[in-house]
């Protein structure tokens, strides 16, 4: 019998970069995690890359790992501890610990929730989360020095971050839930535009490790419902740029397919993607939003019940009965459906977009063997 390899002794440093007009909660977040604050020093010009090369370059003696951690995130329970056993599985990796609930990333989390994983790798086309992103200690200071070469290029810390970490073929994880969600609608990098950004799925007290650590990997193609349809992001090798994901539509007919399920199933399909589309009060549009929603966690459900199968994984039980699964599913809709109709009516019909998107990742799972697999241009 193999003998188990010790995990790596890490010493993790945590570090808030902050505008000076949220100093105080920088600080008090600092407290929580046992860290320091690194203000923006010139905060008439916010400029979240010069705040965030403060942040990775401050000293970190001792250390083994960087945390870097935006003046506007809540921590789940247990997040230093989780972090650093984060370090400790995969020690040469870049963890970010929040993926947004409508980009490609979050539909990557959402998909490994609903696979049964614990992180997953992110998607290389995508800008890096640095809400809550780990890094080596090399390459924390290693991104300092390479950001002061694009400071007047650009104020964007995460596509300066990909960048950097693409150079240096660092992996990237993202963790499954997030590990810190993002409060309010105000923000260090001036992304106030884009409306209400949440975690892809949050628990404020997120469940202890019960077995080794999964990791998803190797996946192909993952389901993302945006601006209320059904797309698939499809993994491609470009020759002498690399892996791209290419987000495309998957066509799905909501009535085969809950037609395809037994009779109570389908009506309770029905029946909650009507629910949903009057709470949005949107009409036809709301309706079709609805049904598309479901037909996106019906997709999820079987997508991940097959990668869980091929890596002989137990997958998740039914999605309401899973925290983890039931919080990815919580944020499907509503972060899918922001484009499409106003935030209050969305917000308003939360509790019904969760229920549609449970009874289709239920279906999902539940659905034989043979997954049908997007039809994508080539």
């Amino acid at each position: 019998m193999e003998e188990e390899r010790p995990r790596p002794t890490v010493v993790v440093r945590f570090t808030v970069m902050a505008h000076p007009r949220r100093a105080a909660a920088a600080r008090s977040l600092a407290r929580s995690v046992g860290g320091d604050v690194v203000v923006d020093p010139v905060p008439g010009g916010g400029s979240p890359l010069r705040t965030a090369a403060l942040a990775w370059g401050a000293p970190a003696q001792g250390a083994t790992h960087v945390v870097v951690l935006q003046d506007d995130v809540l921590p789940a329970a247990g997040f230093v501890p989780l972090v650093e056993c984060a370090a400790r599985l995969s020690p040469d990796a870049a963890v970010a610990f929040y993926a947004n609930w409508n980009t490609r990333n979050g539909a990557a989390v959402r998909l490994g929730a609903c696979a049964g994983a614990d992180f997953v790798t992110a998607v290389e086309n995508e800008y890096t989360p640095c809400l809550a992103l780990l890094l080596p200690v090399r390459h924390a200071a290693g991104f300092a020095a390479r950001a002061a070469a694009f400071l007047r290029e650009t104020k964007a810390d995460d596509k300066v971050m990909t960048r950097y970490l693409r150079e240096q073929r660092v992996r990237v994880l993202l963790s499954v839930p997030a590990l810190v969600e993002h409060e309010g609608e105000a923000s260090l990098a001036a992304n106030e535009g884009h409306g209400l950004r949440r975690a892809a799925a949050f628990l404020p007290e997120p469940p202890g490790p019960g077995r080794e650590p999964r990791v998803l990997s190797g996946f192909t193609v993952c389901p993302h419902y945006r601006d209320g349809r059904t797309d698939v992001l499809r993994l491609r090798h470009e020759p002498g740029t690399g892996p791209v994901w290419d987000r495309q539509r998957w066509p799905g007919d909501f009535a085969a397919l809950a037609s395809s399920t037994d009779s109570a199933t389908e009506r309770a399909a029905r029946a909650a993607a009507e629910a949903a589309a009057a709470a949005l009060g949107a009409g036809d549009r709301g309706l079709e939003a609805a049904r598309e929603l479901w037909v996106s966690a019906h997709r999820c459900g079987e997508t991940a019940a097959a990668l869980a199968r091929e890596r002989g994984w137990v997958p998740p039980p039914a999605g309401r009965r899973d925290p983890v699964v039931s919080a990815a599913l919580r944020t499907l809709g509503v972060g899918g459906l922001l484009k499409v109709a106003a935030e209050p009516q969305v917000l308003r019909a939360a509790a019904a977009l969760h229920e549609v998107a449970l009874l289709g990742f239920e279906a999902g799972a539940e659905a034989p063997v043979t997954t049908r697999r997007p039809q994508v241009r080539s």
